[in-house]
């Protein structure tokens, strides 16, 4: 199991799909929540996510055309085995 995070900023949700599709396979990429915009309160930036990233990330969604945000790609992820 995957837990993760990825934030991009882009202006095509395929081309976020595609980049998931070729680093996590097309399981991993078919179980995507993809969402635009960035909350803080979602319990998966809760867990994986620093203060000071989400202060980072809640700057660029104000304003994702900023030099702040060009060419911006996070990605944090748990990886759990279930036995």
């Amino acid at each position: 199991m995957i837990h993760g995070f990825y934030a991009v900023v882009d202006t095509v949700v395929s081309s976020l799909f595609r980049k998931l599709l070729d680093r996590h396979g097309p399981d991993a990429a078919s179980e995507a929540i993809f969402r635009c915009g960035f909350d803080p309160s979602d319990p998966i930036v809760v867990s994986l996510v620093s203060d000071a990233i989400s202060d980072m990330l809640l700057l660029i969604d104000a304003q994702p055309n900023s030099t702040l945000g060009e060419g911006l790609e996070i990605e944090f992820e748990s990886r759990f085995r279930l036995s």
